[in-house]
């Protein structure tokens, strides 16, 4: 699908989160659903009413551009599911607001870094286990440069500096495991030169 004339963009906010919400659902079981289901998820997910008429017209202009197709079940209830067309752009749409929500929490998670500065020279590495690997450091830093990515620099026994970049949520969870494992560790603002 072209994303420069991509259908996404002629979209109305009701007919992105109805194929956000069927696209989910199609993650987990491929089908129909009924537009009385859509609803309810609808209003639960936005926090505001859906109302009926709206949805159904909603679903129709969907059906007419060939992303969805309309159904009706035996009792004359409608149903829609995702064609395939509807089904690379719900998919699309799905995958962009999922990460957008990974950002919205990650932009409310707050760690608090302690630090633990040595009273004496650490001589001796200890073992921390970081993003699956096992490293042996004397010491920890949390490191803010003025341009660019945070990272974690790990001062070994060996005098080597490891550096393991990352989100600064990411990163925030190495210096915290540091510090759990006993190292001395604290945050600066560049490294020393």
């Amino acid at each position: 699908m072209n994303k420069e004339h991509s259908p996404a963009r002629r979209l109305s906010a009701l007919q992105k989160n109805i194929l956000i919400i069927l696209a989910a659902l199609n993650e987990r079981k491929p089908g129909p659903v009924p537009t009385k289901d859509l609803e309810k998820l609808l209003t639960v997910s936005d926090d505001k009413p859906v109302y009926g008429p709206n949805l159904r017209g909603a679903c129709h202009r969907l059906a007419k551009a060939g992303m969805v197709r309309t159904l009706r079940a035996s009792n004359l209830q409608l149903a829609v599911e995702l064609t395939h067309d509807g089904l690379e752009c719900a998919t699309l749409l799905y995958a962009n607001e999922s990460q957008a929500e990974v950002d919205r929490q990650k932009r409310k998670t707050c760690l608090v870094l302690p630090h633990n500065l040595p009273t004496k020279p650490v001589t001796d590495a200890l073992p921390v286990m970081l993003n699956g690997q096992t490293y042996y450091a004397r010491s920890a830093c949390y490191v803010v440069p003025f341009d660019g990515t945070p990272y974690l620099m790990l001062l070994q026994g060996d005098g080597l500096r490891v550096r393991l970049y990352g989100d600064t949520l990411s990163v925030g969870r190495y210096y915290l495991s540091c510090f759990d494992a006993g190292l001395p560790v604290h945050v600066q603002i560049n490294e020393e030169q």
